[in-house]
């Protein structure tokens, strides 16, 4: 503990030593440094800054800091922010302790000088172990566009910005954590391949948002990237490969989140015996096939969060009302020999296909299923419409607990919270099948009627 504070004291040190502001530290009740203002500029004189001592760093005056060794200095510039640690390399000293610091936190950029920073910042902090680079509008630079290898054809003309070096970011050699971020009040994007990023050996975490013409190539990714545990990638062009490529990270991948990705393939079998997998978010890859009841207790041994709609997966999207109790009873299976999976209730599991006879074609509404897990991991699962409005009664899987076990008690004030939510829905008293859309049409006319007495 006197090691911590004290290493957090010489922090406020270093940190008071570039403001040129006073300090108290223990006995030492006076400033450390006294600046003349001289002048309408005095701020800016007093200031100090990196380059201000490149010639004559030992005629400095740091009273204590200078007297101490290398590793402790190390230490105390961890308890600086990225931008601290920058501000810090006032002299000689100093800069060399800065190039042996771990950088803590996450170093964001997101200026148009991308390129510049990232080399500026690579030579005086090369321990930088998360970054993250933010592609935003901040100088009115209008619609542009970084290109990599191989770009996307763009239908009208773009200005386009100096390209980012992102080989700068091999200079981070403990480089674990990587997000390249497209502000949403921007029109910047990096448009095609960018290899660079698969040679960075050491990442664990690669996160990609609203990269509206990145191309994210798995084939590349999977054998280079072989510590990679997080990998999302959220609204990009194209991914080169499917699932199946993944499998050289079957023992080290965490997180999966590849959503609104048209051209992503597979199957959901492919990445079934990864080990580690804890969190699975498919949402909206329509390529991504499979089919739920081939998934056995072995299967996803880790498995968390698991969000599959909008995929081709059978059990997401029904053909017809008569199949749903079949579907939903090998959803219920998944999740009594998945008890460790995580969702907030009520969980959508699956819908109507937009080509089922059973569809509600004038009401413009698309039935949906969606499941609950009780106390004592009873499941129960019932329809509900496209808003959520109206639910019908639940249809519970497995016997319900008995008095006197375990969690009898919660399992019934569970059950009597849905049953209230439940009052006064249209839905009520239906389980399966759900209502027909005449059926609710006149539920609708008989709520009217009795409001106009």
């Amino acid at each position: 503990m006197a090691g911590t504070v004290g290493c957090c004291l010489i922090a406020a040190q270093i940190d008071a030593l570039v403001y040129c502001r006073p300090v108290h530290v223990g006995i030492e009740n006076k400033c450390m440094m006294e600046v003349k203002n001289e002048g309408p500029d005095h701020e800016a004189k007093g200031r100090r800054t990196n380059n201000d001592y490149d010639d004559d760093d030992d005629k400095i005056p740091i009273s204590p800091i200078d007297m101490l060794e290398e590793d402790e200095l190390v230490t105390s510039l961890g308890f600086l922010d990225w931008k601290g640690i920058l501000k810090a390399r006032v002299n000689k000293k100093l800069k060399e302790a800065s190039l042996a610091t771990p950088v803590p936190g996450t170093l964001t950029i997101g200026t148009a000088k991308l390129g510049l920073d990232l080399a500026r910042i690579a030579t005086a902090l090369p321990h930088v172990q998360s970054m993250e680079l933010r592609y935003d509008d901040r100088e009115g630079v209008g619609v542009v566009v970084d290109e990599g290898e191989d770009p996307f054809p763009l239908g009208a003309p773009r200005r386009q910005i100096p390209k980012t070096d992102l080989r700068a970011l091999l200079n981070f050699r403990n480089l674990k954590e990587l997000a390249l971020h497209l502000s949403m009040r921007a029109n910047i994007c990096l448009n095609g391949s960018f290899p660079v990023l698969y040679d960075l050996r050491g990442l664990q975490k690669l996160e990609l948002f609203r990269q509206s013409r990145f191309r994210l190539d798995l084939h590349a990714l999977s054998p280079n990237l072989s510590n990679l545990r997080h990998l999302k990638c959220v609204g990009g062009r194209e991914i080169v490969g499917n699932l199946g490529t993944l499998r050289p990270l079957r023992d080290t991948l965490e997180t999966l989140l590849l959503t609104s990705q048209q051209t992503l393939t597979g199957s959901i079998m492919d990445i079934a015996d990864f080990s580690r997998l804890r969190v699975i978010l498919l949402r909206n890859c329509i390529g991504v096939e499979g089919d739920i009841r081939d998934i056995r207790p072995q299967h996803f041994p880790s498995l968390k969060v698991m969000d599959l709609m909008n995929t081709s997966v059978h059990g997401v999207t029904i053909e017809s009302v008569a199949d749903a109790t079949a579907i939903m009873s090998t959803w219920g299976r998944l999740l009594m020999t998945h008890p460790c999976l995580e969702f907030d209730e009520p969980l959508l599991v699956a819908r109507l296909s937009s080509s089922s006879p059973d569809l509600w074609r004038r009401m413009g509404a698309r039935l949906q299923l969606e499941m609950v897990r009780a106390p004592g991991n009873r499941i129960g699962w019932r329809w509900s419409d496209h808003w959520h409005t109206e639910c019908c009664d639940m249809n519970w899987l497995g016997p319900e607990p008995q008095p006197g076990e375990n969690d009898y008690d919660e399992y019934i004030q569970y059950r009597r919270k849905i049953e209230e939510g439940q009052m006064n829905s249209l839905f009520r008293g239906f389980t399966h099948p759900p209502p027909t859309e005449e059926e609710y049409r006149e539920l609708r006319r008989r709520i009217s009627r009795s409001h106009d007495f």
